[in-house]
């Protein structure tokens, strides 16, 4: 049985269903940005975030600090007063913790990511690890699904025109395993069931996003 992890931009929430959606924000140019931060975090540990000029420099001070603690919420700024950070998942009791880059400062050290209500802010490279979404899908996530096949099947192309054989596939749930990203198209190798290290039965292109949205719901825990 697959468990699923919440996809969200909010830390007050925490996952209780299995199947979750990710929502999107208007505040950037492209809400799923270039990919995604993923964080280790331990206890005690903190760290600042810095905003980000419209000048596109980097403030000198840090305007908010987040410490990690295992109470309510596993991370709390300490002014708290500021706005919560946006993660795209947060599930605690499998230290999963993601949040949406938009990008990389590699020259100053930083990320930008978004903190509380449209506030482009900037983390160390030090704190967490990189993933553009091609290598977040299939590194860090265990494979994905559609939530409505109907609308978003399985194609021969990465093409709304191509020969959909949504048909020539065994009916019931499968592993949708990433494989490669074309625009708004992924191509995907399927399988019988999660984890499984069986040959592939099938290949095929569906749509991953559309423009900010994403068409596709993640699997990271067998």
């Amino acid at each position: 049985m697959r468990n699923f992890i919440l996809l969200l931009f909010s830390l007050t929430a925490i996952c209780s269903s299995p199947r979750c959606i990710a929502q999107q924000s208007d505040d950037f140019d492209d809400p799923l940005g270039i990919g995604l931060l993923v964080f280790t975090f331990s206890e005690g540990q903190s760290f600042d975030l810095y905003r980000l000029n419209d000048d596109g420099t980097v403030s000198n001070y840090p305007f908010t600090t987040i410490v990690v603690s295992q109470g309510e919420m596993s991370l709390r700024p300490v002014a708290s007063n500021e706005k919560e950070w946006k993660m795209f998942v947060m599930y605690e009791e499998w230290d999963l913790y993601h949040c949406i880059c938009y990008r990389k400062m590699d020259e100053q050290g930083y990320y930008v990511i978004e903190f509380g209500d449209g506030i482009q802010c900037c983390i160390s490279q030090d704190i967490g690890q990189f993933y553009d979404w091609i290598s977040y899908l299939r590194v860090v996530g265990n494979s994905v699904y559609r939530p409505d096949p109907a609308t978003n099947q399985l194609r021969k192309s990465a093409d709304e025109e191509g020969i959909s054989i949504e048909s020539k596939i065994k009916k019931g749930e499968h592993s949708l395993r990433p494989v490669q990203i074309q625009g708004e198209w992924i191509q995907v190798n399927l399988y019988e069931a999660d984890c499984e290290d069986s040959k592939s039965f099938a290949s095929g292109w569906i749509k991953w996003r559309d423009d900010g949205e994403l068409l596709i719901r993640i699997s990271y825990i067998c």
